[in-house]
């Protein structure tokens, strides 16, 4: 009995530790050629999709923010609802120059419905 009800208490710490998004995030990256590593100047074409998990969000999809490092924004289309609750976006960036090794995109949903976030790290091309 006693090594029933420890179990039970780390199955519910680990229960309520997790966080469950209500919205899923994905990136991914447009292009011909599948480059592993980006140099300064070169511009990258990035999809973003946003489901809504809980199919009605009281935040609207441009509430969305975007957090960058070591690229600078060029363009982007505007939001596209391609399904009910399923949204697109593209994102045009240029890299930056820098010491980092890794550029980054972050996208964030807020919402009383536990949001969303999702991170995109590329690598740095190296100087030679």
């Amino acid at each position: 009995m006693k090594y029933l009800i420890t179990a039970l208490f780390f199955v519910s710490v680990l229960l309520l530790n997790h966080q469950v998004q209500a919205c899923e995030i994905e990136f991914t990256i447009l292009g011909d050629e599948k480059q592993e590593s980006f140099k300064v100047g070169d511009e990258i074409i990035v999809q973003v999709d946003i489901v809504f998990t809980h199919r009605v969000c009281p935040e609207g999809i441009e509430n969305t923010k975007f957090k960058y490092e070591g690229v600078k924004v060029l363009g982007a289309t505007k939001w596209k609802e391609t399904a009910n609750g399923k949204f697109e976006r593209k994102l045009k960036l240029q890299v930056l120059e820098g010491e980092e090794k890794e550029l980054i995109l972050e996208a964030i949903r807020k919402c009383d419905k536990e949001g969303g976030y999702a991170k995109l790290s590329i690598k740095r091309a190296s100087v030679a």
